[in-house]
């Protein structure tokens, strides 16, 4: 293990544009002010955004394999 990877894994991504992606994501409901949303730190996000945001940084898991929940 890498000493500078304090959580023991190591997911190979890409960086991802944030304003292409800000039209489609659901989370941000004003979509002038974008960053106003990350204003107060952790946030949830469903899994349609989060699935957006990981095909955008082309990360490949588990969790872009399995079926949608209904």
């Amino acid at each position: 293990m890498n000493s500078d990877n304090k959580f023991g894994y190591d997911l190979r991504t890409t960086d991802a544009p944030i304003r292409p992606l800000i039209p489609h994501l659901i989370f941000i409901r004003d979509k002038n002010r974008w960053g106003s949303v990350f204003r107060f730190g952790i946030l949830q996000i469903d899994s349609v955004d989060f699935i957006s945001i990981a095909q955008a940084m082309q990360l490949a898991c588990a969790i872009l394999e399995r079926p949608q929940d209904s």
